[in-house]
């Protein structure tokens, strides 16, 4: 038998994708040791009502301190919508030309 007759694809190195905190889902979410579905969920809900989420905020939210390998798989990249969000803005449209107790950009005349 010829073993090297055969097409033998590239052997291609490809770094898994990091868990984005701030964006991804709960399913995705679910990779952090020790984080299950329902815990997923709680971390979603938290950062939509208080905005990102940071490493000590995280920690506290599963219990334990995040090792050297959690840091290397996790990605605490801002997410601004968030920031929206937790200010109740939503995605901000609706607010537009309403800051500043309500001003529409109409000029008051006499």
């Amino acid at each position: 038998m010829d073993m090297g007759s055969g097409y033998t694809p590239p052997f291609l190195l490809v770094a898994p994708r990091k868990i984005r905190v701030n964006y991804d889902t709960p399913t995705r979410l679910c990779n952090i040791l020790g984080v299950g579905r329902q815990l997923a969920q709680a971390i979603v809900l938290i950062r939509e009502n208080t905005g990102n989420l940071l490493p000590h905020t995280l920690e506290a939210i599963i219990g334990r301190p995040l090792t050297f390998g959690d840091m290397t798989e996790l990605d605490f990249s801002t997410n601004p919508a968030l920031f929206r969000e937790a200010l109740g803005y939503g995605d901000g449209a609706e607010h537009v030309g309403t800051c500043w107790g309500g001003w529409n950009g109409a000029v008051n005349r006499k």
